[in-house]
């Protein structure tokens, strides 16, 4: 998905790219706002939205999301995210990396840009989804490994230090383990 997203960028015409992976869909006001929302705040680079099954608990509109807080929980995905396309001629999509490529590469923009999340669920997320419990379990270890060599990536840039790459490394192992768990009793109930 890397090398598409990466050409799609390099044809694309606008001044702002938004993806969607085969298996998301967009509600139909999506774009529209979050294009209100970086008209009204053009100081953000980078806008994601929620999933559809999000439950707004807050009054205000959208969030700030902190380069910090991104390390620990990833609050923008490829089919929320719209972009400056300056930016992604910059940054671009590691085409060597299978799992976790996209969060790296909202990190390393996030570094520089602010980045907002809009509070509202404008995606439905793996709406076509064929992967089975057994099938899923498959891909957490994958999927570990990307998040765990974004760690090292970002901790060999300096971009975080050692106890925090201790830190969150330990944290993102304890939520693996809590993933296999839950899909385990999954299985069996």
């Amino acid at each position: 998905p890397s090398k598409a997203r990466n050409f799609g960028v390099s044809k694309a015409k606008g001044s702002w790219i938004a993806f969607i992976d085969a298996d998301d869909r967009w509600l139909p006001d999506k774009l529209d706002e979050q294009v209100r929302l970086v008209l009204s705040h053009p100081e953000f680079s980078i806008v994601g939205c929620e999933f559809s099954n999000f439950k707004a608990k807050k009054t205000v509109d959208f969030e700030q999301i902190s380069l910090i807080s991104m390390f620990f929980k990833v609050r923008i995905y490829t089919s929320t995210a719209m972009v400056k396309k300056m930016i992604l001629e910059r940054y671009k999509f590691d085409e060597e990396q299978r799992y976790s490529e996209d969060a790296r590469l909202w990190i390393q923009i996030m570094a520089e840009y602010k980045a907002a999340v809009l509070l509202k669920g404008l995606v439905v997320y793996a709406e076509n989804n064929q992967l089975s419990p057994e099938r899923l379990s498959q891909q957490f270890w994958k999927m570990e490994k990307g998040e765990l060599s974004n760690f090292i990536f970002f901790y060999k840039k300096g971009t975080i230090g050692l106890l925090l790459f201790v830190v969150l490394s330990a944290y993102s192992l304890l939520k693996y383990c809590k993933r296999i768990i839950l899909n385990k009793l999954k299985m069996i109930f």
